[in-house]
């Protein structure tokens, strides 16, 4: 559409592949940037930063850096794997050209994990901004109430209608919602930035690092879960124009991404005002317990009705987009699986009309609902975010091993500069994040993709390859004992620094090189590839 959907001359966007029909190529760089950054500034950034700054005070601004330079690896190892295999729900596929089909089965319910909880967070995110209007859907003690409950089931259903309905019908309104969003968090962010300028947050208190390094440290889960949205891109990958549109898509989504995290970090540190929120100055870790949006609660300091007006307007209604964009992406990972032979071959269907994976949509969006409702009476539930961000860095760590494996098999079409050094980086960042996730976080996450796997690989009948992927069961095995005698762990056993030092090092040293050499012989990939792959070759679409 105009400049935002670009349609390439000769070629048909709708192909019989595998006996599977493909989406439409209609998206470029900015609608895919887009789409990712409207994933990225929903409400974990809103609630999370109030985490971060726990846990490392101002430093919550260095966590950030660290945390885009740490993504930066695993967003090039996306970037590399989806040009080479620009599939819908791309990461999850990607271990199936070079492990086979057990180990992308393990892979797969990783991704499924991450997506899941997402769209019932965003729900969550919108209840808690009506219950400050209508206090009967939080109780007390924070949780969803069984009113609570039914409204996340009608709001999760809602996010349907965007993502049924496709890009052909709903692409230019999609786009200017999404331009909408980003509009109202850069002037609430400019706004709230110069309303509040107080530097005495930064100084006072303990200094800039009233935690030291551990802080900076233990935050970097929740910095991690912001922007990981960055995915986004890869699962879309299918819907992509050519192959330069997902390298300038990623590019520019992790630097838009890196702004505005900053930013808010940034405001809600100056922001603070201790004695409105009941906080002994300086109690960095009380700051934890703040359950509304605090950036309403900094309006709201500032009398700037605007700013207000815009804090609540964001809070209540932007989840929606948050929540179309990865219910949008969770089904394309469930059409992955559909085309992998993981679940029924009914939810890799195209709705001929809309070109939407529908039934996927529907599965979805259904999980997502009752997820919703269960978190009335099973509080645990409303930790999703935890669980969410174990199953994605998972999923990112085999994808590390799938980019170092492809190129040894021939299967890589365009290399990112300083690919191999990249994937070793990629690799250990997953790890890191995935243990310094903590208990119980780890056992939940790794015992729900355990169920999954066993499961769907009795029913769908998945037993190809399974000495391939003996590697990542025996390292999810590793990362889930080392939470539980870390520092982060049930036992505490091993000092923060020591046990992070032990899993940076044993997987570098022991599970990538392990990972790489189970793959699959050239021959094998080559013929998975034959087998599966949905992504006919981009050349001659290199247009931007």
């Amino acid at each position: 559409m105009d400049r935002m959907f670009i349609h390439f001359k000769g070629y048909n966007p709708m192909v019989e592949t595998k006996g599977f029909e493909r989406l439409t190529r209609v998206a470029n760089a900015p609608t895919l940037a887009l789409l990712g950054l409207n994933g990225a500034l929903g409400s974990a950034i809103l609630f999370d930063v109030a985490g971060i700054t726990a846990s490392a005070g101002p430093a919550g601004l260095i966590s950030f850096l660290i945390g885009a330079l740490m993504f930066s690896a695993l967003a090039l190892s996306q970037l590399e794997l989806s040009r080479t295999f620009p599939e819908a729900g791309a990461p999850s596929r990607y271990t199936l050209y070079t492990h086979g089909p057990f180990a992308n089965l393990i892979n797969t319910f990783s991704n499924v994990v991450w997506y899941i909880f997402i769209a019932p967070f965003e729900a969550f995110a919108i209840i808690e901004g009506l219950n400050l209007y209508f206090p009967y859907f939080i109780s007390a003690a924070g949780y969803p109430t069984y009113p609570g409950g039914f409204l996340g089931i009608v709001i999760t259903l809602l996010f349907i209608p965007l993502n049924y309905f496709g890009s052909r019908v709903m692409g230019r309104s999609n786009f200017l919602a999404g331009l909408l969003k980003v509009i109202l968090y850069a002037i609430l962010g400019i706004g709230l930035l110069v309303a509040v300028r107080d530097p005495s947050n930064f100084t006072q208190f303990g200094g800039f690092f009233p935690n030291g390094a551990a802080g900076v440290l233990s935050a970097l889960p929740l910095v991690m879960f912001t922007y990981a949205s960055a995915r986004i891109v890869a699962d879309y990958a299918e819907e992509a124009t050519s192959p330069g549109v997902l390298r300038n898509a990623f590019v520019w989504l992790v630097f838009g991404q890196l702004i505005f995290y900053v930013l808010f970090e940034y405001v809600f540190i100056a922001g603070i005002n201790w004695v409105k929120l009941g906080i002994s100055p300086g109690d960095w870790g009380s700051l934890a317990t703040i359950s509304s949006n605090p950036f309403i609660l900094i309006a709201t300091n500032s009398n700037l009705s605007i700013l207000i007006g815009i804090g609540i307007f964001i809070g209540i209604v932007m989840p929606f987009l948050t929540g179309f964009v990865y219910l949008g992406g969770g089904s394309r990972v469930l059409l992955a699986a559909s085309r992998s032979g993981y679940v029924s071959k009914v939810l890799s269907t195209i709705d001929s009309k809309y070109k939407t994976p529908n039934y996927a949509v529907l599965v979805f969006a259904i999980v997502g609902a009752i997820l919703s409702f269960v978190s009335a009476p099973v509080h645990s539930i409303f930790s999703i975010i935890d669980y969410a961000l174990v199953g994605g860095y998972i999923a990112y760590s085999f994808s590390a091993v799938s980019m170092f494996a492809a190129r040894r098999q021939g299967l890589t079409k365009q290399k990112v500069p300083l690919g191999n050094v990249t994937a070793v980086a990629a690799f250990a960042t997953g790890g890191l994040i995935v243990f310094w996730s903590g208990w119980p976080s780890v056992p939940y996450s790794v015992g729900i993709i355990a169920i999954a796997v066993a499961v769907f690989a009795v029913i769908f009948k998945v037993r190809g390859h399974v000495k391939n992927s003996l590697w990542a069961i025996l390292y999810i095995a590793f990362l889930l004992a080392m939470t539980y005698v870390g520092d982060v762990g049930a036992l505490s056993i091993i000092p923060f620094y020591y046990s992070s030092l032990t899993v940076l090092i044993v997987s570098v040293a022991v599970f990538f090189p392990l990972g790489v050499f189970s793959a699959l012989n050239p021959e094998q990939a080559s013929s998975m590839v034959k087998q599966y792959s949905m992504a006919p070759a981009m050349q001659g679409a290199e247009k931007e």
